[in-house]
């Protein structure tokens, strides 16, 4: 009899676990986005003459967080540019670098590469896209004569 009871009160105690979490699962909330870690390039175009130094405003969306930042391509500005690192928690940064190199890039080249951190999946612009503000604040020449350059922050592929 009592080897009986013991197995009644398995069998209740394994009913009851299976309906618990068969209820558990039945109230589960749909997971949330999952955070996104990309990297951009920040591409600077002085339209076919020798860039030797720039400087440029961005602005991230507000669920991005710029992490970091290197430096670009070419012996010119490998080096990772100039910021100041107390206005990365705004999401802005501006960016400048110069070079004294005799071989100065005249056509659209990467000159930084920002890190970020992107929230819960968000930020995405009209398609998906993570969208930047993005300006030229001066670029000149090596005489020191100002460009008409352009930048571009893209995904790095």
């Amino acid at each position: 009899m009592r080897k009986q009871t013991l197995i009644d009160c398995c069998i209740v105690l394994l009913i009851a676990g299976v309906g618990l979490v068969v209820t558990g699962a039945a109230r589960q909330t749909p997971a949330a986005p999952t955070d996104r870690w990309l990297a951009f390039d920040v591409l600077i175009d002085p339209h076919g003459r020798p860039l030797a130094a720039y400087q440029v405003d961005l602005i991230a969306p507000p669920a991005a967080r710029i992490l970091g930042v290197e430096g670009g391509d070419g012996r010119a500005f490998n080096a990772a540019p100039y910021y100041d690192p107390q206005a990365l928690p705004h999401n802005r940064i501006i960016l400048a670098a110069y070079s004294l190199d005799q071989a100065l890039p005249s056509h659209r080249t990467r000159v930084a590469r920002l890190h970020l951190h992107i929230a819960g999946g968000g930020a995405a612009g009209a398609g998906g896209a993570l969208t930047f503000a993005a300006k030229v604040v001066v670029a000149v020449d090596p005489a020191g004569q100002p460009l008409a350059a352009s930048v571009q922050v893209q995904e790095t592929p």
